[in-house]
């Protein structure tokens, strides 16, 4: 059984934070209330939300502050903002800042629901994307690569000032064991984004690149 996914509510209306704390755990949430932004930000000391719901206009620290202490303790936070109709321009600020999306007030049951399930879907795309770009890290850095040689280290220095470019790399040399060559696309800074084939025995290594952009390093 999945882990249910956290909110924390944060509003200074105790019928706001009555209503939204029953609507939320009836549809499976872990629910956290806050009555205040000081009193949200404290309970950051031990612990993060899978999503905020946040009140734009309270007592003390407003809501914006609130945003902007909660995009320093945890810069991927995942807020949408309560706001009142008269302050929906200070919403539209707040999504500025970094806020996901905004609700206003008197909001329909469905209509929140609908927007806390997009934002975690978006939230679960971009944690995706984060495990997979570092299993690719993991996976494709020069760690896995043999070779200690002082050639080979000019030939890293070579695919680390190549990879931010749209240059095509060809790299030549004498391969350690037969097999064929490996082609994959330019891009990333790692052996999955270079090329190379076994040629001649290098000695040293020399770069060059046409107008086209493209670059070739030739065993020489």
């Amino acid at each position: 059984m999945s882990t249910p996914r956290s909110i924390h509510v944060i509003d200074d209306e105790p019928i706001i934070l009555e209503v939204l704390g029953q609507l939320l755990t009836s549809e499976g949430y872990e629910v956290e209330i806050s009555a205040s932004g000081e009193d949200a930000l404290q309970k950051y000391e031990s612990r993060t939300f899978d999503l905020v719901l946040l009140d734009l206009m309270m007592p003390g620290m407003s809501g914006l502050d609130v945003l902007r202490a909660l995009q320093r303790i945890q810069p991927q936070a995942l807020v949408i903002i309560i706001t009142a109709y008269a302050s929906v321009e200070s919403a539209i600020e707040a999504m500025k800042i970094g806020a996901f999306d905004y609700v206003q007030k008197p909001f329909k049951h469905e209509e929140l629901l609908l927007t806390i399930a997009r934002a975690l879907d978006h939230k679960s795309l971009r944690d995706e994307n984060v495990r997979l770009r570092s299993e690719l890290d993991r996976r494709f850095s020069f760690s896995n690569i043999i070779g200690r040689s002082r050639a080979m280290e000019k030939v890293f220095d070579l695919i680390r000032a190549a990879a931010p470019t749209r240059s095509t790399i060809l790299i030549e040399g004498e391969s350690s064991s037969p097999g064929p060559s490996t082609r994959t696309p330019t891009g990333r800074a790692s052996p999955s984004s270079w090329s190379t084939a076994a040629r001649s025995r290098p000695t040293s290594w020399r770069a060059t690149s046409s107008a086209t952009s493209r670059g070739r390093s030739r065993a020489r």
